[in-house]
């Protein structure tokens, strides 16, 4: 099968059935797109599982159950695990498909600058929302917790961290899963479940509450929009990486329930917590709603003509 060269095609009619038994499987398009993600899931979990005992036996890693810390060694390993099984696994079905990996997502002549923007979107973002916290009295300034060598020390390391987080779940869930599953149900009915999948997967964070999963539900169907108005899954990485890091190290909160190991400003959080955030963070407050609606017209507005990657 040729490289269609879309992210996002027109809906297949996955209903049409070609001659012969091939039908269950084989679509006008190649594979299924149902049979797709579920082999995309398999190879994930298996890659996933692989690169978990590896680390295990080699290294002593092992993620704790309701963690709420989060370390530099548990966030790299953790997070290159989970970008080597995303990666992984599309590659794996790229191959299957006789598609470009780069038909995912990631290429193109302006994925850096997509990426660059995306960061700065990404900071300006929870930047916006920590100040109506503050406005709103529930987010309160203590001081500078690091200075000097070890603020940029840490600062780098969060840096390059995030940014692992970001590739590992945006390429997991709105990469080669995306663009299948759109191919076969469209692209919000798409959105939204692998959005709902994003939010159950943060459950496990100790300090994560309810309206928490909920913001991450509407996150994910933000960040589902960036990728599909931009062609792209770069932009995506940077919103993810700089939303993180801002939320985490710079203002010093906590970010899906999990608190950082080295952070720059020392902050509290007063008031209920559908406003705060609670132990969720900024992220988890009533007001991180708006300010994701205020990204997507940014994204909307600057991210030029719709593009149908590549």
């Amino acid at each position: 099968m040729s490289d269609p060269g879309i992210l996002f095609p027109n809906p297949e009619a996955e209903s049409a059935r070609p001659a012969g038994l091939r039908n269950m499987f084989i679509g006008p398009h190649g594979l299924r797109a149902g049979w797709g993600a579920l082999l995309f899931v398999i190879f994930w979990a298996a890659i996933f599982a692989g690169c978990g005992y590896g680390a295990y036996f080699l290294f002593h890693f092992h993620r704790p159950r309701h963690m709420t810390e989060l370390t530099p060694r548990l966030a790299f390993i953790g997070e290159a695990i989970q970008v080597i099984a995303a990666l992984g696994a599309t590659w794996a079905m790229s191959r299957i498909e006789h598609r470009r990996f780069a038909a995912y997502g990631f290429s193109g002549s302006r994925f850096l600058s997509l990426f660059a923007r995306g960061l700065v979107i990404g900071f300006c973002g929870l930047s916006l929302l920590i100040l109506i916290l503050r406005g709103a009295g529930v987010w309160h300034y203590d001081g500078v917790h690091m200075h000097g060598a070890t603020a940029w020390e840490y600062g780098a390391i969060w840096v390059a961290a995030f940014v692992l987080v970001g590739v590992a779940e945006e390429a997991t869930l709105r990469g080669y899963l995306l663009a299948t599953l759109a191919r076969g149900m469209t692209i919000w009915p798409a959105a939204i479940l692998l959005s709902l999948l994003f939010g159950a997967l943060h459950l496990g964070n100790g300090g994560e509450d309810a309206f928490g999963i909920v913001t991450v539900v509407i996150a994910g169907l933000m960040l589902s929009y960036v990728v599909w108005r931009t062609g792209s899954l770069a932009m995506a990485f940077g919103i993810h990486a700089a939303w993180d890091w801002a939320q985490s190290y710079f203002y010093g909160t906590a970010d899906s329930g999990l608190h950082m190991q080295g952070y720059l400003i020392s902050s509290h959080s007063s008031g209920k917590a559908l406003l705060s955030g609670g132990s969720a963070g900024p992220e988890g407050s009533i007001f991180a709603i708006p300010v994701m609606l205020l990204i997507v017209l940014a994204v909307h507005f600057t991210a030029g003509s719709r593009r149908q990657y590549p």
